[in-house]
């Protein structure tokens, strides 16, 4: 059998290997997180760690992820199940929803139901699969809480997403502690679709959407603030951002004890 036809491997760039080199060793003895999570601490680029998979740098083990200490998000079946019964949250973004129900699973008391992959744009196609959560995975749904990227696409999907839930009689509001964190993290610099109307738009929509002021703020900025930057370590600690009645119930027992 002949061998096919040799194909050299991308080499990544000259600055890249500089930030790795640069990142690794402290990298190493960091807690695990998720690639895209990693992928900013290094890069400040949420995606430029997975754009990496397949060139050199990774070929033949030379780099692996475990030695950069995290792994590769779950999320294809865009859905964790924690309880029965409660609050279901929608997050915008893969990696995010793969450290929240990693959090929430370990938590003593989960204060939702589910965790689900939105996925940005994606999360309008939800919802026949929402409705129906009861009947498909035994899940009995009281509320849709939605948490994003803090940039002008992750307001307008949010605001796509509340609209067709909002139509369908279906009660959605927003996850406001998980965007506040967000918005008060570091910016990954200039949000390039941040034109005057967009941005007026958007600001409008996060208004109504009754986001916290320091999201308005940071469009106001012309930044993005991807949704990783709360990353796993950030949320292990889940009694911040779990649904206000588990966060008032978690508060009640903690004055008690």
């Amino acid at each position: 059998m002949k061998d096919g036809p040799h194909t050299e491997t991308a080499c990544p760039p000259e600055e890249v290997i500089d930030a790795f080199e640069a990142a690794i060793l402290p990298v190493r003895a960091e807690p695990r997180v998720a690639r895209e999570e990693r992928s900013l601490h290094i890069f400040t680029d949420e995606k430029q760690l997975a754009a990496l998979a397949g060139t050199a740098l990774f070929s033949d083990r030379r780099l692996t992820l475990d030695a950069l200490s995290c792994d590769a998000p779950l999320g294809a079946l865009r859905i964790a199940v924690l309880r029965p019964e409660g609050p279901v949250l929608i997050i915008e973004n893969k990696s995010t929803f793969d450290s929240a129900w990693r959090a929430l699973r370990a938590a003593e008391n989960p204060g939702y139901a589910a965790i689900i992959f939105g996925g940005g744009d994606a999360a309008t196609a939800l919802l026949a699969d929402l409705r129906e959560l009861p009947s498909t995975l035994g899940i009995t749904p009281t509320a849709f809480e939605y948490a994003g990227d803090v940039d002008i696409a992750g307001i307008e999907a949010a605001a796509g997403f509340t609209s067709l839930l909002t139509s369908a009689a279906l009660p959605v509001s927003m996850a406001h502690p998980l965007w506040d964190a967000v918005a008060r993290s570091e910016p990954t610099g200039e949000d390039i679709t941040a034109d005057r109307e967009r941005t007026g738009q958007a600001a409008e929509a996060a208004r109504l959407l009754g986001l916290p002021r320091t999201v308005t703020a940071r469009l106001s900025e012309g930044v993005r603030i991807p949704q990783e930057r709360i990353d796993r370590t950030a949320l292990a600690d889940t009694s911040w951002w779990q649904p206000a009645a588990t966060r008032t119930a978690l508060g009640t027992a903690i004055i008690q004890a």
